[in-house]
């Protein structure tokens, strides 16, 4: 056995010097080729691992896992290998494979900080929020400290459609952070659990420590929103854009709120506050409330300054027609349609409204056209089921005229019945 031993260890090892002298393999105890094995084997994995840490830097994330395993073959408690390979992992999102990293690293040590807060974000966003929860509050229970990992700080938004929606962003934490993150993340975890009045205090207490900080802000306004107190979310929100004007997910949720529920002056007072410096997105939507409050030509102006800025921004060409239109502008806002659907195809309003466009300039069969591409993004829209069976009440079609016409009214749009009794009665 000792042969086959030091066999294994000279393949291995180099001729190596101790002390000045080289080492005697014939007069070695067992012990002691074990050991220098071990050593081997260690110095081995670290070479892999520096390897496969430039290999990531570089973003060679095959050739940083192939590194990786052949470091972790070689030492199985690396724990900065493992480490490492579940956030190679998480970029490949092989999700999978990252949370079985981090639970070898837990099982070597339970109480790893870092590693317990990046698995628990990650069963986050796997929409695991019972178990992220565990994860979450042990941390808080067993006060492990603090950590400067880079991990992905969470937020919400709500969409046009009125669904919400989680996004992350990378960021970097500093030494007193995590405890603020970890009660962001059990609130949005109580919010998607629908549990508000726990996220509600999770919310609460991050805000209680970090009064800068725009995400809470937006995540209370989801929150009041939840718990039905508009007035309350509004104010959330607003606070959210004053500290960050550009906030994205904040900046949609209120310009939304304040449409939906009739709040166009505070919106506009707000909205002054953050003239200085907008961005094209906040000029979108300062435009919108200002289409909103029937003020066409300014709604235009704030437009025509997000353009100058993003030139290729398919949401302001879009709403620049909706304002010019309303202002019977038919060419310029039909040449702000086509331009909104060069730049993205699938905006279904643009087809709608550039259909309408036609229809108003009697050009029926290109109206019909951009009509049924319409209803190719939504099908369930009323209005275009409505618009499309006049075109063909236009073309003397009076069968598909009435189809259309009576899927509309299936669809709950209730002028179409005036249509269908003059039109179709005699079908």
């Amino acid at each position: 056995m000792l042969r086959l031993l030091l066999s294994y260890l000279l393949i291995w090892l180099a001729p190596l010097a101790l002390f000045g002298q080289e080492i005697a393999f014939d007069t070695l105890t067992r012990k002691e080729v074990i050991t220098l094995a071990e050593r081997s084997r260690n110095v081995q994995a670290k070479l892999h691992f520096r390897e496969a840490t430039q290999h990531e830097l570089n973003d060679e994330l095959a050739k940083a896992l192939v590194a990786l395993n052949q470091s972790i073959g070689l030492k199985h408690d690396f724990q900065e290998a493992l480490l490492l390979r579940a956030r190679v992992h998480r970029r490949e999102n092989n999700f999978t494979k990252a949370l079985t990293d981090y639970q070898s690293l837990l099982f070597l040590d339970p109480n790893l900080a870092e590693v317990r807060f990046e698995k628990a974000q990650l069963l986050h966003r796997l929409e695991r929020y019972e178990a992220a929860i565990v994860d979450f509050k042990f941390l808080l229970e067993h006060d492990l400290g603090e950590t400067t990992t880079v991990y992905f700080k969470g937020t919400t938004q709500t969409e046009a459609n009125g669904d919400t929606s989680f996004s992350t962003q990378s960021i970097g934490t500093v030494q007193s952070g995590m405890k603020v993150d970890i009660w962001n993340f059990l609130g949005l975890a109580y919010l998607a659990l629908e549990e508000y009045k726990k996220a509600l205090l999770y919310f609460e207490l991050a805000l209680n420590v970090e009064r800068q900080d725009a995400t809470i802000y937006n995540n209370l306004g989801l929150i009041s929103e939840r718990l039905s107190d508009t007035l309350q979310a509004i104010h959330y929100y607003r606070q959210a854009l004053l500290l960050q004007p550009n906030h994205g997910e904040a900046l949609q949720n209120f310009s939304l709120l304040t449409l939906e529920s009739g709040n166009l002056d505070l919106a506009q007072a707000t909205f002054a506050q953050l003239a200085e410096n907008a961005s094209p997105s906040t000029l979108l939507h300062q435009g919108m409330i200002l289409y909103q409050s029937g003020n066409y030509s300014q709604a235009i102006a704030k437009y025509n300054e997000g353009l100058l800025q993003s030139p290729q921004n398919a949401d302001l060409y879009l709403q620049r027609g909706f304002a010019r239109e309303k202002l019977n502008q038919l060419q310029p806002a039909l040449t702000d349609y086509t331009e909104a659907l060069r730049l993205n195809s699938l905006l279904e309003k643009g087809y709608l409204n550039r259909g309408n466009i036609y229809y108003k300039l009697k050009k029926f069969d290109i109206a019909e056209r951009d009509y049924r591409a319409a209803l190719q993004l939504d099908s369930k829209n009323p209005k275009t089921f409505y618009n499309l069976g006049l075109v063909y009440h236009q073309k003397k079609q009076i069968s598909e005229a009435c189809q259309a016409l009576e899927r509309a009214l299936e669809l709950g749009y209730l002028p179409a019945q005036k249509i269908i009794n003059k039109v179709c009665s005699s079908q």
